[in-house]
């Protein structure tokens, strides 16, 4: 809670405060939850994970299926695997196999624990202990390759959340399931399965509005069967996304960056480093390594077009930059590193540029390495923001790295001709496209948008059912529902061309007194909202996409993310100037969506 008011002209002193804290916890961003479909998984760094010694590993699960790989960590010659086979949960360690005593494919949500204390093995699922603690053989080692803690595979189909890892010298907590390093078939921040059929009603609800709700739900149901075949056939009109295997966009917003730390090579390796970029920038950071005081470090970065390899340490500083620009939308090659008495900047293993060093000069070593955007540092003499473009091959001591312990809004990269507009992809994402909207005050709100699916929700705003207002697709047709306080109101408009015909749409919603009207291309409908206003709402953050994954809306009949391209948004005929927002989480692409 914040920005709390009274009646009083100023703000009471509290005298007594219980189970209350001054701020947000700092984990209310996390993405605890994950949909797979058949076959889908989503991969983890092993980083610091203390298998084969002694390891706690932990997370729910919701399924109707009654087979499928739950978990899959293959250290050869060691391998951990907890799957569900006929319902029952398994774990099988080394040439060990542990199993549970009750079904657990039964649609509920079930948390279940695996730990290894010496040569003990437990399975405790929902904190109860679900089969008898079997010895394992010593398999105490150490691991000299890097694999990937795999969720999901082989027939799995459902939810995964609250995934915890224990990790070496890392304080207990849950993973944030965006820092992923591979996800196949998964939609993060939400959690649906498919149901087994439902017997009909015998009553239905009695509420006005739900009786407004079921009206509308019969009037959309009299479209023919024909009609409904056309709009689904509509949707794959839209551009095929041509992602490039094993390259990342950086740049969406400034501090975008992928995070490694130094435990994955030896220290020797970690001052030589090759990348490929691609970029059209002419500034911006691409590669930092060093103390957050900016007194030792390694930094790579454009100027003017040119890459430039700076090394400092106590104040001193030498660089090299290439004569040639290379921001000419083309991928290029870049080596840099250092040995006693050099450092050099190669670029397509051609242009060298070298530079004597002193022996003393040492830069910060076994620090943590920041691609894209630089973390908050004291040095004003590289570029902090991400330069704008693309990633691939990032190599230490000429070992590729692809595991990355923390993405802060680092998209695939597109390998498709872009327009103006936003892009929303893969699992999705949302914008807030207002800090600050009135649902109490006349409002008009305008946008275009080119979907790529039937149900959506456009733009949400408010976490209470008495108090909210909302726009969203369903089967095509898109329905404005709301609520300031007196009741509920709702209205749809059915678009004369399907919304996901690979054509852009224009969509606007308006508040004049009590009249709220939703218009779609040139086809529209309003309504008359309660005019006894029971509440007076605050100003709350206007959402874009979908509704954040920490707030429940559950009363409304879609809850599916947008998927496809927005632009030309206007508040009171206000343009928003989408690009400058920085309030954006999930796969949301600000540079630009694919040409149709």
């Amino acid at each position: 809670m914040m920005n709390w008011r009274t009646s009083f002209e100023t703000i009471p002193k509290l005298s007594e405060m219980f189970g209350v804290s001054r701020k947000c916890p700092d984990d209310w961003k996390l993405v605890r939850r994950a949909t797979f479909s058949e076959n889908g998984v989503l991969g983890f760094s092993d980083d610091d994970f203390p298998f084969p010694n002694d390891f706690q590993v932990g997370f729910g699960f919701h399924t109707l299926a009654l087979d499928g790989t739950l978990l899959n960590y293959n250290l050869r010659p060691d391998m951990l695997t907890i799957l569900l086979i006929n319902g029952f949960l398994t774990v099988r360690l080394a040439e060990e196999e542990s199993q549970s005593t009750k079904r657990h494919g039964d649609g509920l949500m079930h948390y279940v624990t695996v730990m290894k204390e010496g040569d003990t093995l437990r399975l405790l699922v929902d904190d109860v202990p679900e089969s008898s603690t079997i010895e394992v053989r010593s398999i105490v080692g150490r691991k000299t390759l890097n694999q990937t803690i795999d969720f999901g595979g082989n027939n799995f189909e459902g939810c995964i959340s609250n995934v915890f890892i224990q990790r070496s010298g890392q304080f207990p907590q849950i993973q944030n399931l965006t820092d992923h390093v591979k996800k196949t078939n998964v939609s993060l921040g939400f959690c649906t399965i498919k149901k087994r059929p439902q017997p009909m009603l015998l009553r239905e609800l009695t509420d006005a509005y739900h009786q407004k709700m079921l009206k509308t739900k019969r009037l959309i149901a009299n479209v023919t069967d024909a009609s409904v075949q056309r709009r689904i056939k509509a949707c794959p009109l839209h551009t095929t996304l041509k992602f490039i295997p094993g390259a990342y966009h950086f740049g969406n917003t400034p501090k975008t960056n992928l995070l490694f730390k130094p435990t994955q090579v030896s220290s020797r390796d970690w001052s030589h480093f090759a990348i490929d970029v691609r970029t059209r920038s002419s500034r911006g950071s691409i590669f930092f390594m060093g103390d957050k005081w900016g007194n030792r470090y390694t930094a790579l970065f454009l100027s003017k077009g040119r890459f430039v390899f700076l090394l400092a340490a106590d104040g001193k500083r030498i660089q090299v930059k290439s004569k040639t620009k290379f921001n000419d939308g083309q991928w290029h090659t870049v080596a840099f590193g250092k040995t006693e008495k050099k450092m050099s900047l190669v670029v397509d293993g051609l242009k060298v540029q070298e530079e004597n060093i002193t022996p003393t000069f040492s830069t910060m070593a076994e620090s943590p390495v920041y691609l894209g955007g630089v973390p908050s540092i004291k040095t004003q003499n590289i570029p902090k923001k991400s330069f704008v473009g693309c990633l691939r091959n990032f190599n230490v001591g000429r070992k590729p790295i692809h595991a990355f312990h923390q993405n802060n809004g680092v998209l695939p990269c597109l390998d498709n001709a872009l327009e103006n507009g936003v892009g929303f992809f893969n699992e999705g994402g949302h914008i807030v496209i207002e800090n600050a909207f009135q649902m109490s005050e006349d409002y008009k709100i305008e946008f275009n948008i080119r979907p790529t699916s039937l149900n959506s929700i456009l733009i949400h705003t408010g976490s209470k059912q008495g108090n909210y207002l909302t726009v969203y697709v369903d089967e095509g047709v898109l329905t404005a529902s709301g609520n300031n306080g007196a009741g509920e109101f709702l209205m749809s408009v059915t678009p004369q061309q399907f919304l996901c015909d690979g054509k852009w749409h224009s969509v606007a919603v308006t508040l004049n007194q009590n009249t709220v009207q939703l218009i779609v291309d040139t086809i529209s409908n309003y309504t008359i909202r309660p005019s006894t206003v029971i509440s007076i709402s605050n100003a709350q953050p206007l959402y874009f996409g979908r509704v954040p994954v920490n707030m429940a809306i559950p009363w409304l009949p879609v809850q599916d993310m947008f998927l496809g391209c927005l632009k030309d948004v206007k508040i009171n005929d206000k343009p928003v100037l989408i690009s400058k927002l920085s309030d954006i989480h999930g796969m949301v692409n600000l540079q630009g969506c694919p040409v149709n």
